[in-house]
C-alpha cells in the first residue's frame, strides 16, 4: 500500500523519501475529508488543461505574455528590474521567477546578494520520470482509464484511449530512479508489453512505442533537505515552482501554492 503511494507523490524510492512530507500528502489526502481524495484524471494534454486556460484568463484582463521568448539574462538598478530577452523589458518593481530551478543559476548570476539561492539550488539532487507510450490497434483498451501494476517494471497505466480521445495508444509511468534505467528503450518497451498483458487479453503486438526519459522531472524528496524561500534576499525578487518551500513535494499543488504566496508577497 504504502510504497506505490509514496513513489507517486514524491517521485523518490520511498526508503530515500522524506516520512514527514509523506505524512503531510496523507494528511491532506487519505486523512481529510472525503472529496480530499477524489481522483481526477485529465481528459486532455496537459497544455490545454492548465497554462493555455490561464494565459486566456491573463490575457482577457489585459496581461501581455510574451510567447517563445528566451530570457537571457536579469539585471537589477535604481528603477527596479529588467528582464534582458529579444529587448530589454521593465523597470519593474517585483519579479517572480517561475522557472525549473536548474535554469536559475544562469539568471540570477548577474543579481549580486544571492549566493544562499545559488547554493540551495547547487544542493538539490534530481529524480527522473519515464513514459513509455505503445500503439496498438484501436480496439485495444484497459480495463479501467488508470491501473496500477504490482511487482512490475511499469508503476502506472494510463488509457489515452478512454481518457484523451487517442483509441489504441497507452502510456506507462515509471517514477523515480530504479532497475528499468538499466534496460534499453526497447527492452523496457517490450517488458512493458508484457505486462499490460496481462491486464489485456490477447494483446497484440504493438504497432510502435516510444521512450521519453525526463532526467530531471522532480527534485529528490529526501529527509532534511533545504528547499529556498517564496522571497529572496532581494527585496522585489521572488521564486514559484514546485521546488520552493512547502508542505508538499514536487506536485502541481505545491507550484501553484508557491505562486499564491508569491503573489501575496507582492500585494502585501
Amino acid at each position: 500500500l504504502w510504497e506505490p503511494l509514496c513513489v507517486a507523490a514524491q517521485n523518490t524510492e520511498m526508503e530515500h523519501a522524506s516520512a514527514q512530507v509523506f505524512l503531510k500528502v496523507l494528511r491532506d489526502s487519505l486523512a481529510a475529508d472525503r472529496a480530499a481524495s477524489d481522483l481526477l484524471l485529465p481528459a486532455t494534454d496537459f497544455s490545454r488543461l492548465l497554462p493555455e486556460p490561464a494565459a486566456a484568463w491573463l490575457e482577457s484582463r489585459g496581461a501581455h505574455i510574451h510567447r517563445s521568448l528566451r530570457v537571457d539574462a536579469l539585471s537589477h538598478g535604481d528603477g527596479g528590474y529588467a528582464v534582458h530577452a529579444d529587448r530589454e523589458y521593465g523597470p519593474y518593481d517585483d519579479l517572480v521567477l517561475a522557472v525549473a530551478p536548474y535554469h536559475l543559476p544562469k539568471l540570477i548570476d548577474s543579481l549580486p546578494g544571492l549566493e544562499g539561492l545559488h547554493a540551495e539550488i547547487g544542493a538539490l539532487a534530481w529524480e527522473p520520470i519515464v513514459t513509455a507510450y505503445l500503439a496498438y490497434p484501436e480496439h485495444v483498451r484497459l480495463p479501467f482509464p488508470m491501473v496500477g501494476v504490482a511487482r512490475g517494471v511499469a508503476q502506472w497505466l494510463f488509457d489515452r484511449g478512454s481518457l484523451c480521445g487517442q483509441p489504441g495508444l497507452l502510456a506507462a509511468v515509471i517514477s523515480a530512479h530504479g532497475r528499468h534505467e538499466e534496460l534499453s528503450h526497447e527492452a523496457l518497451a517490450e517488458r512493458i508489453h508484457g505486462e499490460i498483458a496481462r491486464v489485456v487479453p490477447e494483446l497484440p503486438a504493438p504497432r510502435w512505442s516510444r521512450v521519453i526519459v525526463e532526467k530531471r522531472a522532480t527534485f529528490a524528496c529526501t529527509p532534511g533537505m533545504h528547499r529556498p524561500a517564496t522571497a529572496t534576499a532581494l527585496p522585489g525578487l521572488w521564486l514559484a515552482g514546485d521546488y520552493v518551500a512547502g508542505d508538499y513535494p514536487a506536485t502541481i499543488e505545491g507550484a501553484v501554492r508557491s505562486g499564491i504566496a508569491a503573489a501575496r508577497g507582492i500585494l502585501g
